[in-house]
């Protein structure tokens, strides 16, 4: 019952009583509330009902959750699956292994069996362990890398390839990279492994070693050949340069030869004249042993230019070709060709009798030149400049046809048993490959002209 008067409010409320045999009110129970406590009332209720409501709220919200959560979970349980069956139909094999001394397997590809040829149930069961496959050195070498990647921290190791023995026992290479899946503490607690047959890789490698050890045999042979063609040309170039200098040495000692034989011959007339006296003799012997002296400096210059020494050393140029044109000079001059050195010294370095036979080769087929073409004055003329020696004739030049191949080995345009063709062939080598320098030819309107270049570029 609810009565409102004023202000103030008033409710009573009746309980009825009922026998429990009979269902019959036996009594009421007569509660009284005054404005106060009803007020009380209200408050507690609306308190309740919106701590309930946020109750509800947050309940609602968990299962929510719940349900996005179920849901990621099913979808990447769905991706890894389809991951999976891309391993599975792929060439690499995947194992998760547990962090344990027997390396047991929670999971293993299906297509492991065309890698090992056990299939995956008998890796599941520990029928058979992975290691148990891998060749003993091999794994011993796989631990060691295990051992440096936890010494390291590392989260991924590739391993070096390795082989293993299928169930048909046969041998197969493998490369393997393992990832190394910790736990909330940090621990190692599995190991996830990407394996990849590298069988037919690792035949091909073989193949091509054995490929490049054949070639370098090849290479080395061909070399020694070549060395072995390039010593016989030095040799025949040196011995051609050899019966140039003989024929040199010819000329150089016919005029002191001929003035000895007729100061001996005239000996007799000058003793029945009765000139010969002590000064006679003194002045006789001064002039004979500076005749003898000269002959023996001519063989002196020989034998140095024919050294069989091959030190590199620093030397004067200008000084190096006055050494050789004191050898050819008396031959020039007997064909009238007069030959001129000009310019300022410089300094090289390498073997100076090398550079002395090309200076030689250059300058006897000037000399062939100008007397195969019959010139009644021959002329030869060497210039120094800037780290250059440029020598000249008036020789006609070479035809152009041909000028291309002289520094070929045994060209020559000279007549059968009169030239080797090695001469310039080896000069070219002499000056490019054992002095670093260039040696080239061009045609003058008179002749020829070798540049010998030792400019370094750059």
């Amino acid at each position: 019952m609810y009565q409102k008067t004023g202000k103030s409010v008033k409710v009573v409320s009746f309980l009825p009583v009922k026998n429990v045999k009979s269902k019959q009110t036996v009594a009421y129970l007569v509660l009284y509330e005054d404005n106060a406590n009803i007020q009380s009332i209200l408050y507690n209720f609306k308190l309740i009902s919106l701590i309930l409501f946020i109750g509800l709220f947050l309940l609602v919200y968990l299962f929510y959750l719940q349900f996005i959560r179920k849901k990621a979970l099913k979808e990447t349980a769905q991706e890894q699956e389809k991951l999976l069956e891309l391993f599975d139909k792929g060439d690499i094999a995947l194992f998760r292994w547990h962090n344990d001394i027997h390396w047991s397997v929670e999971y293993v590809s299906n297509n492991v069996v065309s890698l090992t040829g056990y299939t995956k149930e008998a890796f599941l069961k520990g029928e058979i362990e992975y290691p148990d496959l891998i060749d003993a050195e091999d794994l011993q070498n796989a631990l060691h890398e295990l051992t440096e990647a936890f010494e390291k921290n590392l989260d991924i190791l590739k391993h070096q390839p390795y082989q293993i023995t299928t169930k048909e026992k046969t041998k197969k290479w493998v490369e393997q990279t393992t990832l190394f899946i910790r736990d909330e503490k940090g621990k190692i607690s599995h190991f996830l492994g990407y394996l990849i047959d590298v069988s037919k890789r690792k035949k091909l490698e073989t193949q091509l070693q054995q490929l490049n050890e054949h070639l370098k045999e090849e290479i080395e042979k061909r070399t020694s050949e070549i060395l072995q063609k390039d010593k016989m040309l030095q040799e025949q170039a040196k011995l051609a340069a050899m019966g140039e200098m003989v024929g040199a040495i010819a000329h150089q000692w016919r005029q002191p030869l001929n003035s000895l034989n007729i100061n001996i011959q005239n000996l007799d007339d000058d003793y029945e004249e009765g000139l010969i006296d002590k000064e006679f003799i003194d002045e006789f012997i001064d002039k004979q042993t500076q005749t003898i002296n000269f002959m023996s400096q001519t063989i002196d210059d020989f034998r140095n230019f024919f050294r069989v020494d091959k030190v590199k050393q620093d030397f004067w140029v200008k000084q190096s070709i006055e050494n050789t044109l004191s050898l050819v000079n008396a031959q020039l001059k007997s064909h009238n060709i007069e030959i001129s050195l000009q310019g300022e010294d410089f300094m090289l370095h390498g073997v100076e009798g090398e550079f002395q036979q090309v200076i030689l080769n250059i300058i006897s087929n000037a000399k062939d030149a100008i007397v195969h073409n019959r010139k009644e004055y021959g002329k030869i003329g060497i210039r120094l400049k800037d780290k250059k020696i440029i020598i000249t004739d008036n020789g006609g030049g070479i035809p152009e046809e041909i000028i291309k191949r002289v520094f070929e080995p045994y060209f020559t345009t000279k007549e059968q048993g009169m030239g080797t063709g090695v001469g310039l062939y080896m000069s070219k080598i002499i000056i490019e490959q054992n002095m670093g320098g260039r040696l080239h030819v061009s045609n003058t309107k008179e002749g020829a002209e070798f540049i010998i270049d030792f400019i370094k570029e750059g």
